[in-house]
């Protein structure tokens, strides 16, 4: 047989519970949209790149304007394959660069690693 205090336990039960998942919730929620933002992203579309041939066989990815970037989170692509950079310094100030090889008419992809699986396009050329 049931009593009204049994009854009363699992109601209570049940919205202490509801209460704690939609808490959990929220928590998940506010932690994703707090690492998953902009803010890695941000200064690096301050920066202002440009592609420059520097032989028949090389380009050099330059930093032109905006904040110092760490190299280390830098990748650049030639046709799609990560290419090794020899960059100027680090961190990579205005005037800094980079050399990439890459033959005429590449396309060459300037990326920011956010983390191991996010990266962010910060510029995209054709190598002329």
């Amino acid at each position: 047989m049931v009593t009204d205090s049994s009854r009363d336990r699992r109601v209570t039960l049940a919205v202490v519970g509801l209460v704690l998942a939609v808490a959990a919730a929220v928590a998940i929620l506010w932690f994703v949209a707090a690492t998953g933002g902009s803010a890695d992203t941000d200064p690096m579309r301050a920066v202002e790149w440009e592609l420059d041939r520097v032989n028949d066989s090389f380009v050099a990815v330059v930093h032109v304007e905006g904040p110092r970037i760490p190299t280390e989170r830098l990748r650049v692509t030639v046709d799609g394959v990560t290419r090794r950079v020899n960059w100027s310094n680090e961190p990579l100030a205005a005037g800094g660069r980079g050399v990439v090889r890459a033959d005429r008419g590449s396309r060459v992809t300037l990326l920011w690693e956010r983390t191991r699986v996010d990266l962010v396009v910060l510029a995209r050329w054709t190598a002329e």
